[in-house]
């Protein structure tokens, strides 16, 4: 926080880095009744307000990548709420610093994100652009690293799944027995390609979205040893996922019905194509709650994790993003790194050490079955309405939130 401390008026609070001084706990006044219903309107109004426009985004590509930075920025306020609660201090205090305020704020959609300093000396139409536009550069920015980051994990396997289907169509109306056996190594390969992504994938979007960077977000390292340090919270992150993505699987599967529906049957392209946009901004208002849903819960989980692993020792200052050492010091939490009960955390016992082997071993068969649940909505998905290689490499939950699905043979002009 520039170095210093920071103070509330009306409350005695000091929020200072590592070099001074640990956060002291802060005391506010008990919330007003008015206060309290204020609080609500303005929650009910930001959570309509993002309801309909995250419906609206999950139309297009590029929605989608707005989708992912506003939930990213979302991932890293929950975060930075969670750290802050645990030193026991008030989380508005982080919204008072210039370089915090844009990770503790309520993310925008549009409008504002700059800071107040920012665009200052520079021409009228700059400033008004920072001013109108920020929050939306801010997204499209996040967004796109959040979704690139994503792709580098997750894209190998559907695109092994995409072979392995076309090699297991092509051998079935080639009869060509000797090579029965391509399409389902290449699909075993690319499950166990996805699953193994997956045990890396949520910790590794919640970092990203905490601290910006996305190098930060390939600690492989790190990253493991805080999914492998909290099993039962990273089993909670992998049910959430998979169970977030089961109604979205359905939804993108059921339209391979809607041509045996007599209604159907008689309406021209354009009639079928309202119809489907209708379907899918239906399909839109699910998936993006959904979407948040899961990516908060593993923001949540992550931020524990990190906590944990600091206060326990087992993750290092030099491990720590700028942002997360900054926040992480300036609450305190900081101070007793690499401490426990007056010793160093390093020095476990051999008998803990030989527990933890098949503990972990377990851990991970579990893990790895709840994300088959995943492959396995992907593959009935496939089935039962297939959507080319988009439906391999795209699962809305997990990756870009988008759910429109009109084929595009109906966008064609009618003959």
């Amino acid at each position: 926080m520039d170095g210093g401390a920071g103070a509330r008026v009306g409350a005695e609070v000091v929020l200072r880095t590592p070099a001074t001084a640990p956060a002291t706990a802060v005391v506010t006044d008990a919330p007003t009744p008015s206060n309290r219903i204020s609080a609500i309107v303005r929650l009910s109004w930001r959570a309509g307000l993002a309801q309909l426009l995250g419906t609206l985004f999950t139309q297009s590509l590029f929605g989608s990548v707005i989708v992912a930075g506003w939930t990213w920025r979302l991932m890293a306020r929950i975060s930075v709420r969670r750290w802050t609660r645990a030193a026991g201090a008030d989380v508005a205090l982080l919204t008072e610093d210039e370089v915090l305020s844009q990770t503790a704020a309520w993310p925008r959609w549009i409008v504002g994100g700059a800071s107040r300093d920012q665009g200052r000396g520079d021409a009228l139409v700059r400033r008004l652009v920072l001013k109108m536009l920020g929050s939306l550069g801010t997204n499209v920015v996040l967004g796109t690293k959040a979704l690139v980051a994503t792709a580098v994990l997750t894209l190998p396997s559907g695109v092994l799944w995409a072979a392995a289907w076309w090699g297991g169509w092509n051998n079935s109306f080639n009869k060509g027995y000797e090579q029965a056996s391509v399409g389902p190594l290449t699909g075993l390969l690319g499950v166990l390609a996805f699953i193994v992504a997956m045990m890396l994938l949520p910790y590794a979007q919640a970092r990203l979205a905490v601290s910006g960077e996305l190098a930060r977000g390939f600690d492989v390292r790190l990253i493991a040893r805080l999914v492998y340090s909290g099993p039962l919270r990273f089993g909670l992150v992998a049910s959430v996922f998979v169970l977030a993505s089961l109604p979205v699987a359905i939804g993108l599967a059921l339209p391979f019905s809607f041509g045996s529906n007599p209604e159907w049957l008689d309406l021209s392209r354009a009639e079928v194509i309202e119809r489907l946009n209708g379907y899918y901004l239906l399909l839109g208002f699910l998936t993006f709650p959904l979407y948040v849903l899961a990516h908060a819960v593993a923001a949540r989980c992550y931020s524990g994790a990190l906590l944990r692993g600091v206060k326990t020792g087992s993750v290092t200052l030099d491990q720590l993003s700028d942002v997360e050492r900054e926040v992480l010091g300036a609450l305190g939490h900081l101070e007793t790194v690499g401490i426990r009960h007056g010793q160093s955390t390093g020095s476990r016992r051999w008998w803990r050490r030989l527990v933890a082997i098949p503990a972990g071993t377990l851990a991970i068969a579990i893990w790895a079955a709840i994300w088959f649940g995943l492959v396995a909505q992907v593959f009935v998905g496939q089935f039962f309405n297939y959507r080319g290689l988009r439906g391999w490499v795209n699962q809305p939950v997990v990756q870009a939130p988008w759910v429109e699905s009109i084929p595009a043979h109906l966008r064609l002009p009618e003959p």
